[in-house]
């Protein structure tokens, strides 16, 4: 049975630099998270690295 789909990938902190916030995109896209949640600040770089990945 796969979990994955049923978990969050999670880094609320608003000081995570924008490598880290794609790693945590690049983990979830890997493992079939269901998905990303960023404070408000970082969604600009989550939306840029899905668009222009």
């Amino acid at each position: 049975m796969n979990i994955a789909k049923y978990i969050d990938h999670t880094i609320l902190k608003p000081e995570a630099m924008t490598e880290e916030v794609k790693k945590f995109c690049k983990e979830a896209k890997e493992f079939g998270f269901a998905s990303v949640c960023v404070n408000a600040c970082n969604a600009i770089n989550v939306l840029q690295y899905y668009l222009f990945k």
